[in-house]
């Protein structure tokens, strides 16, 4: 057969087995959303119903009848209630009884929607409305239902509850508002304006764009790269001849530039990620050229590992000045100067490396721009998609907690804050076990600075906010991890292409899939930033171990500056991320050492000799900071007195999900945080015969190329599996510590199995086809770059972007005193749990006192607790954020601060006041009493 058409109808085959197999492993939930207007007006047999007001007592319960066929079953229903009595769980509305329609229940102060949803355990989803509903208040509600689809509801014009999942299985014999589930949940109250539209989606419309949505965007990218790519479009003579620097016209140069300047003007994101990568590259040639090794500068590196020491650089000098309690703010002043005395310097005592450098720039300069324009730019872009099209800088929150005390700690450094004041406060703690300072923190919002040690992050933060002319750090918290992350994924670029042998396509297709895996953009996104600004520091620690254990001779200058490079990215590691170096790449090496001396004849000391004197001369270099024996007590303790886990991630990752072929974070909401999620049988098929491939892969790259760093990858996997069997032996229900050790290895899994393709096309392919491998890391690459943008498109609908007028609320209040103040925020964060989040997290960064999180003030957090005790003379404030639809009036209270937005308001009360004396449990209207919300007509 002609090899160029076995070539293509291979190539239609793997097309089409990828879209099937990622089409099936993202659930039709996620693209059914931008198609709810057309199935609502596909709709037949539609009826709409106007009935009359519904009073407790005085009129029957409202019937609507019945939609006898429950198949893409579609209800809208409008109604306005308030509610006289909450108790024994009354129903507002039914579709069917018991628990086979979908209801609306309310139990206390608690709203919310029940449905069954074969896809969730126990078939029964609980959606809340809000939890701050009040007797006597009414309320507009508007509910929207599709079988199979979607639950869509609103309070008082709000959208609470965007709910889809193909599992939703609503039966809808008895239509009913008034009541439900069964005759004793009677609802006590009154409605009024009851109307509701119910019919059918035809079968045909349901199926069409709930398919073409999911699958069909997916088969229609395949098909756009394939016919690029098999047809050839580009001539790969005219891209040589472009990429010739003579040869690109000045008119192609101006271009790119102007594309760039108009980038820079329009998205304030992307220019300040430009803006902090010329300011790291400023500030790390000096270093680059005295400290990188030879053999990691080769053509192109330098735009990596250039800005890779000025961040090395700041993390070490940053951390310095908070060890020293030197004001945060001299920090960019500090590097500035420093460099240009190295540059100086450099210019007369090395001034052939200086020159050469200089000179190999210029020379690179336009395929640069042509690369970075036409590649590294719509990376970028994407990457930073959250907050790519708001108008001011902030940053996105969805659910992980920690992006807002990064931000606190980064703003307190930015307000004159340093360690020895924070140090003031070590009494307020004095006894507690870690435990106790998280639930502290948890409670409070008052995380003290003194048991936070990411000194070199919180630098390197506080620096973004500084040259970027932000006024708090939350303008910049998101995006400043942006270059890091680059970094990382440049590095595995670098790897793939010297260590791998792959040819440049390859190892950019490498790079590409890499940067868009799920599993590092989750690190990212949700505010694993220690871990994800660290991981590109370890990466090359690994690559110059790898160098010297592949080599026989050594040239005596590239070990004293691998030595003296690793030994200030060990710093750097241990003032950003400690836990990093102590707990795995201390690990790791025991591990590798292991297993080389199981494989190998001898061992090569060189290679480990170099990583233990540069981890101890890293050690030495952070010692004068003065927190390493404090950090090591409070991990210590962490791990023997609390165990040392985080919350729990959807899935146990299998090696296809932790290489990012599905998104296992897809079903990741609010109410499943911490939470392992069931996989569907189809899943579990996908992630077995994938995960098996990739395997065999690996396998057949081991078999074939014997190489003595092999021993590096096989430590690597060896430990990832090691560790998920032992911490599901020890905690089968948190996987949290198995996320945070592939996450740590994943550049290493990564790399050889992008590497192994190249194998399996040789041994597979080769004799069939007359191609290279590129090929097959394409259509590799495709399901992995499109399951990370699913996550990032994602991403970007479920969170909430920090409103500038709450970041600007920070300078606005600097002036007022806040001592001996709890804050406690009412009025607010109504039947929205994201905006609960947002606002608990967000609001202490911005205003820096303690704040009173209701759930958290329990007796059976605070009974007995010695900290308890420091608050009980505390005033209370309250803090509003204002609604449009409310007024407010101070009945005995004094306000202390209000614009627009926000009111602060002096209850007059102290903790004290609140308390009961016999549970020391908290009753929080105690100190509302000075305030008064009306909500409704005419008020």
């Amino acid at each position: 057969m002609n090899k160029r058409l076995s070539m293509r109808i291979l190539s239609v085959v793997w097309l089409a087995v990828l879209a099937i197999l990622g089409a099936y492993s993202i659930d039709s939930s996620v693209w059914v959303r931008p198609h709810l207007s057309f199935l609502k007006s596909a709709a037949n047999n539609r009826d709409t119903i106007n009935v009359a007001s519904y009073i407790y007592g005085k009129t029957p319960l409202v019937w609507l009848g019945e939609i006898k066929n429950p198949d893409n079953a579609f209800i809208h229903l409008k109604l306005r209630f308030h509610t006289d009595n909450t108790e024994g769980n009354p129903n507002v509305f039914q579709t069917a009884p018991v628990n086979r329609g979908m209801r609306m229940e309310i139990s206390g102060s608690t709203a919310a929607i029940i449905v069954p949803d074969l896809s969730v355990p126990g078939d029964l989803k609980g959606l809340t409305l809000t939890t701050a509903l009040k007797i006597g208040q009414w309320y507009t509600l508007e509910v929207e239902a599709l079988n199979g689809a979607y639950v869509s509801v609103k309070l008082d014009g709000k959208k609470v509850v965007d709910y889809a999942s193909v599992g939703l299985s609503m039966e809808t014999s008895q239509l009913l508002v008034g009541g439900g589930f069964d005759a004793s949940r009677v609802f006590r109250g009154q409605m009024e304006d009851i109307s509701i539209t119910k019919g059918n989606v035809p079968q045909s419309w349901h199926l069409f764009f709930s398919s073409i949505s999911n699958r069909g965007i997916l088969i229609f990218s395949f098909v756009c790269i394939f016919i690029v790519v098999m047809v050839r479009m580009v001539n790969v003579g005219i891209l040589t001849n472009l990429l010739m620097p003579h040869r690109i016209s000045n008119m192609a140069m101006i271009g790119l530039v102007l594309i760039q300047m108009l980038l820079l003007l329009i998205l304030p994101a992307y220019r300040n990620v430009v803006i902090v990568y010329l300011f790291l590259f400023l500030i790390g040639i000096n270093q680059y050229i005295l400290f990188t090794p030879t053999f990691l500068k080769e053509r192109f590196s330098y735009f990596v590992l250039v800005p890779l020491n000025g961040l090395l650089q700041l993390s070490v000098l940053g951390a310095y000045l908070v060890g020293f309690s030197i004001k945060i703010k001299l920090l960019v002043p500090a590097l500035l100067c420093i460099s240009l005395i190295a540059y100086l310097l450099n210019f007369k005592l090395n001034r052939d490396k200086f020159v050469s450098m200089y000179a190999e720039m210029k020379e690179d300069y336009s395929i640069a721009l042509i690369g970075y324009t036409l590649v590294i730019t719509p990376i970028i872009l994407c990457l930073i998609f959250p907050v790519l099209l708001t108008e001011y800088s902030t940053s996105p929150y969805r659910l992980g907690p920690d992006m807002a005390s990064y931000a606190k700690m980064a703003q307190y450094l930015l307000d004159g804050g340093t360690w020895a004041e924070a140090n003031l406060r070590a009494g307020e703690f004095a006894g507690m076990s870690p435990g106790d300072i998280n639930r502290y923190s948890d409670a409070t919002m008052s995380w003290p600075l003194m048991y936070y040690f990411r000194w070199g992050l919180t630098a390197f933060q506080a620096a973004v906010t500084t040259i970027t002319f932000s006024k708090h750090s939350f303008e910049t918290a998101f995006i400043s991890m942006a270059l890091p992350y680059i970094f990382t994924c440049g590095l595995v670029l670098i790897w793939l292409r010297r260590q791998m042998g792959l040819g440049g396509v390859a190892a950019i297709l490498g790079a590409v899939a890499f940067a868009f895996n799920p599993n590092i953009l989750n690190l990212w996104y949700e505010g694993f930033y220690g871990n994800s600004y660290a991981l590109g520091f370890f990466i090359p620690i690994l690559y110059m171990f790898l160098h010297f254990r592949s080599k026989e001779k050594y040239a005596v200058g590239d070990i004293t500056k691998s030595i003296s490079f690793s030994s200030i990215l060990f710093a750097a590691s241990l003032l950003s991320y400690a836990e990093g170096v102590v707990f795995v790449l201390a690990a790791f090496m025991i591990i590798l050492f292991i297993v080389d001396s199981l494989m190998s004849k001898s061992i090569n000391w060189t290679p480990y000799l170099i990583v233990l004197s540069s981890a101890c001369i890293g050690v030495l270099i952070v010692l004068p900071c003065g927190f390493i024996v404090e950090w090591a007590v409070l991990a210590i303790k962490q791990l023997t007195q609390e165990g040392g886990n985080g919350y729990a991630q959807p899935l146990w990752a299998f090696p296809n999900e932790i290489l990012g072929f599905p998104n296992i974070y897809l079903n990741t909401s609010v109410e499943h945080t911490g939470k392992l999620l069931h996989r569907t049988n189809l899943s579990l098929v996908y992630s077995c015969i994938i995960s098996v491939l990739v395997l065999y892969s690996i396998f057949v790259y081991f078999r074939k190329r014997r190489r003595e760093e092999n021993v590096l990858y096989m430590a690597s996997i060896l430990m990832v599996a090691v560790s998920a069997c032992f911490v599901y032996y020890k905690s089968p229900n948190n996987n949290y510590t198995y996320m945070k050790m592939y996450v740590f290895h994943l550049p290493l899994l990564f790399i050889i199995f992008w590497g192994s393709l190249h194998i399996v096309f040789e041994k597979h392919f080769t004799k069939f086809f007359n191609l290279d491998s590129k090929w097959l890391h394409l259509f590799v690459a495709m399901p992995i770059v499109i399951s990370g943008m699913v996550y990032i498109i994602q991403y970007k609908e479920e969170s909430i972007s920090i409103e500038k007028f709450r970041i600007e609320l920070h300078s606005e209040i600097k002036q007022l005193n806040f001592d001996n103040v709890v804050m406690y925020p009412i009025f607010i964060n109504k039947g929205n749990p994201n905006k609960d989040i947002l606002y608990r997290d967000m609001y202490p960064a911005v205003l820096p006192t303690p704040w009173m999180i209701p759930s958290l003030w329990s007796s059976g957090h605070w009974k007995d607790k010695p900290y308890y005790k420091n608050f009980m003379s505390h005033k209370v404030y309250l803090f509003i954020e204002k609604e449009s639809s409310h007024s407010y009036v101070v009945q005995n209270g004094e306000v202390v601060f209000q614009n627009q937005c926000c009111l602060i308001i002096d209850s007059g009360k102290i903790i004290r006041d609140g308390i009961k004396s016999e549970d020391n449990s908290i009753d929080f209207d105690v100190y509302t009493h000075s305030i008064k919300e009306f909500v409704g007509k005419g008020v």
